[in-house]
């Protein structure tokens, strides 16, 4: 019986793995042009925060962010420019999850303590210093 079997179950692993092979190239395929696209919006809201137009920008990153929501550099971005709109906690949940999304990266953390600052300032909430505090200390350890 494993005889007959043998080159039924050959042709079939050849065949399974053309197919994974292919898959594997499509997927790579729209990967890259995920990320281009990803990357030319990003840079579009840059121009736009940069332009004096930062409720635009917010939306653009808003809908880049729906369709990838790891992209932390736009969690950063939208902080940013949420904390310049007075939108603290929102701003505060954006820098948050770059921070979740990279826990290693020192830099966010640093921009998290800041945007911490602010949201202090802006809304007197005495909660904001020790977390402030609290993300500057790990971004130093980092």
């Amino acid at each position: 019986m494993r005889e007959l079997l043998r080159p039924v179950l050959k042709r079939y692993n050849s065949e399974v793995g053309t197919l994974s092979k292919g898959n594997r190239i499509r997927n790579y395929t729209f990967q890259q042009r995920s990320m281009s696209n990803v990357t030319q919006r990003y840079t579009e809201a840059e121009q736009l925060k940069n332009s004096g137009k930062p409720e635009e920008a917010a939306q653009i990153l808003r809908s880049l962010l729906e369709d990838d929501p790891t992209h932390s550099l736009s969690h950063m971005a939208l902080a940013r420019i949420l904390t310049g709109l007075g939108q603290h906690e929102d701003a505060v949940a954006h820098a948050e999850k770059a921070c979740e999304l990279e826990p290693g990266d020192a830099i966010n953390f640093t921009v998290l303590s800041v945007t911490y600052q602010r949201a202090y300032a802006g809304t007197g909430d005495h909660r904001y210093i020790r977390m402030a505090e609290d993300a500057m200390a790990r971004s130093r350890s980092l």
